[in-house]
This record gives structure tokens, C-alpha cells and sequence, in this order.
């Protein structure tokens, strides 16, 4: 009798929680369903309400050959001013900076500088990081340069995921969607894909976000993972400290350049 009576509570189990896992269905909204501009205003506060941030952590690249970790500080000011600083154990490895869209960097190792270059992307690329600079400041700002407005023209998907929002768009010659976390508005996901043909498109990059903290009554997201499918590329920030809001003297972006260093050879 007891065996019997275990089966059944063994049983029952399985069904809850085989219940429990199973994936939440999508639902289609329609476009007068929701306040698409209410979420877009939401959506873009989380960038808007970070004026400063100050922040310890880890970088992590996989690019082909390239399979690192990095120790990782990290200063940025709204909007136009970001630094960060790599290190090896506590030898630093590698200042880079950007001010008014201005890039610059210094490698130690190798006593050679970038100084206020136009040609960011196409460095970072050199380097194994084929990411766009607009990418690079929003895995740290959450500043997605999402459009003014989603026009129902625009609109390709509206949906429900549990208590999230699905949304996708057209821009130009390209395809975006964002997952939207429901009670906060703050960005977990954000796809885009190059259209194939009217039926399919493929991916060219995801961008996640997720373990959210409130600090300073702005949420932050503790790691954030880019990844480039097709170039098998991944980039990944952890956080283990984050200063929200706080002063920050201009000075500090700015790299200190030693008189005896050489312009590296993409420079040249």
C-alpha cells in the first residue's frame, strides 16, 4: 500500500513539473492592444536616467584564434564619454576610449597609440572585435538607437511572452526585435537579422542582458553577451561592481600617452 500510494505522489510530481517547464505560448497582440510609445518612452528612461556609471568586472572575447578574459574597470558619462581599462592579473593590458566619437587607445605591451581616430569599428576589428561602436557604448548604456516611434507600417510583430513584450521591426534593409522585460521595461534581448527573402531572414547579432540589479533607483544589468553568429564571435561583460550616478572628472578619459610610444601600424 505504501509503495502504491509513493507511485502515485512520484507520479503526480512528474506531471507538475514537467507542467512547470513547459515553454509559456506566445500571444500575438494587435498594434491598438498596447502603448507602443508608453514602452518606447520606458524602454529608452533606463539610458536616459545613467548619467555616470563607474564599474568593476570581466570581459571576456572569443573571436576565431582569440579565447580571453580580461579583468575589466569601466567609466562612462552621458553620452559621449567612455573609457575602459583591460587587465592581465594587474598589469594592464590595453586604455581604450571614446569622447565625442573620437577613438583612442594605448597598448602597453607594445608602447603603441591610437589617438582621436575616425576609424574606431575598423581597429576594433583588427583586433578581434568586429563590433560597431554604437553597439560597443549600448551593451554598457542600454542605449539601443531604437527608433523615435514604431509605426504600424514598421511593425512586423507585436506579442506577449508570459508577462514580456515581443516586439519587431522593419528599418531600411534590415530587421530588428527586442525582448521587453513586462513590469519593468528594460531590454532583454535585442536580435537583428539581415533579410533573405520574404519568407526568412538570417541572424547577424544577438545582444542579451540579464541579472538586473536596482542601484540607485536604475536598473543594471549584471552581465551582457553579444554575440555574432555567423563569425562564431562573443563578447561578454560581467559586472562585479557597479557605481551609478556619481561625479566624474573629465580628466579621466582621457588615456595618458607616454611621450616615447609609437602610433600603432593601423595609424601609420
Amino acid at each position: 500500500m505504501k509503495i502504491k500510494s509513493f507511485a502515485i505522489l512520484f507520479l503526480i510530481l512528474i506531471i507538475l513539473i514537467t507542467t512547470s517547464c513547459r515553454p509559456k505560448p506566445i500571444t500575438p497582440l494587435n498594434y491598438d492592444d498596447i502603448d507602443t510609445d508608453l514602452i518606447l518612452k520606458r524602454l529608452k528612461g533606463h539610458s536616459q536616467n545613467l548619467r555616470t556609471l563607474k564599474a568593476l568586472g570581466h570581459i571576456s572575447i572569443k573571436h576565431t584564434e582569440l579565447n580571453q578574459t580580461l579583468r575589466l574597470a569601466l567609466i562612462y558619462k552621458q553620452y559621449e564619454q567612455f573609457r575602459l581599462d583591460t587587465f592581465i592579473i594587474f598589469i594592464k593590458a590595453m586604455s581604450l576610449s571614446i569622447i565625442d566619437d573620437k577613438f583612442s587607445l594605448y597598448i602597453p605591451e607594445e608602447n603603441g597609440y591610437v589617438k582621436d581616430s575616425d576609424n574606431g569599428e575598423e581597429i576594433l576589428a583588427d583586433m578581434g572585435l568586429p563590433i560597431s561602436l554604437e553597439i560597443f557604448k549600448g551593451m554598457v548604456n542600454l542605449d539601443l538607437n531604437l527608433p523615435d516611434k514604431w509605426d504600424t507600417d514598421n511593425i512586423l510583430l507585436l506579442a506577449k511572452d508570459g508577462e514580456d513584450y515581443i516586439i519587431r521591426w522593419q528599418e531600411e534593409n534590415i530587421i530588428r526585435e527586442i525582448l521587453i522585460k513586462g513590469k519593468y521595461y528594460y531590454p532583454l534581448k535585442l536580435i537583428q537579422y539581415s533579410p533573405q527573402n520574404e519568407k526568412s531572414e538570417r541572424i547577424i547579432w544577438e545582444l542579451k542582458f540579464s541579472h538586473y540589479n536596482k542601484i540607485n533607483e536604475v536598473w543594471r544589468p549584471n552581465v551582457i553577451v553579444l554575440e555574432y553568429l555567423e563569425e562564431d564571435s562573443k563578447v561578454q561583460i560581467t559586472y562585479e561592481k557597479q557605481i551609478i550616478n556619481n561625479e566624474i572628472d573629465d580628466k579621466k578619459f582621457i588615456i595618458e600617452i607616454p611621450e616615447d610610444a609609437l602610433p600603432l601600424y593601423f595609424e601609420l
